[in-house]
C-alpha cells in the first residue's frame, strides 16, 4: 500500500495544498503544551506552529527579550504590557528574575513566535498583592519571544565587573 509512487503523489498533493493560502492558514494551528512545576500545572499555547519545524528555543541562562500583555484571568483586566511601556522586556531565563510561570513557560516558546502563557496563582504572585493584581490571581500573558541571546555578563568575574563600573 505504501510505495514510492504513492508517497511521491501524496507529498506533491500536500505541497500543492499547502501553497494555497487558505489551506496554509488552516494549518497554522495553536498547540497546547502543559507543564508541571513544583505541583502547579501551567499551559503554553503557541499560536503559529507552521514555522516551528526547525524551531530554536531559549535555554536557561540566556537573556530573553519579550513583548507581553498581562491580564487577569478573572475579568480580562490588563495590568501590564510592554506596549504601554514602549519597549520590550529582558530577563535571564531560569534565574528567578520573573515569575515561575515565565521561567518555565518561555522554555517552551520557539524564538520568534507568539504564545499565550496561562499561569496559576501559585506560579505567579501567589498570596502577594501587586499593583493591579489581587492576591491569589491566575494570570494570562500574550507573549512574543523576540530573541534569546547569550548573557554577556555571565562569564565576567567580580573584579571585571568592578573594573567596568569604575570606567563609567
Amino acid at each position: 500500500l505504501y510505495n514510492s509512487k504513492n508517497m511521491k503523489s501524496f507529498i506533491l498533493t500536500l505541497a500543492a495544498l499547502y501553497s494555497s493560502s487558505s489551506v496554509a492558514e488552516a494549518l497554522r494551528l495553536t498547540t497546547k503544551t502543559e507543564g508541571l512545576y513544583d505541583g502547579s500545572k501551567f499551559q503554553v499555547l503557541v499560536q503559529d506552529q507552521s514555522s516551528t519545524f526547525n524551531a530554536k528555543y531559549c535555554d536557561q541562562g540566556k537573556v530573553a527579550t519579550v513583548n507581553y500583555t498581562g491580564k487577569l484571568v478573572s475579568d480580562g483586566t490588563v495590568f501590564d504590557s510592554t506596549e504601554a511601556k514602549g519597549a520590550p522586556f529582558q530577563f535571564v531565563l531560569g534565574q528567578a528574575e520573573v515569575i515561575e510561570c515565565w521561567d518555565e513557560g518561555f522554555k517552551k516558546v520557539p524564538i520568534g513566535q507568539k504564545a499565550t502563557l496561562e499561569c496559576p496563582a501559585t506560579m505567579a504572585y501567589g498570596d502577594i498583592m501587586k499593583p493591579g493584581i489581587p492576591e491569589n490571581s491566575d494570570l494570562v500573558f500574550d507573549v512574543e519571544l523576540i530573541s534569546c541571546d547569550k548573557d554577556e555578563l555571565a562569564d565576567l568575574d567580580v573584579a571585571e565587573i568592578r573594573q567596568m563600573a569604575a570606567q563609567q
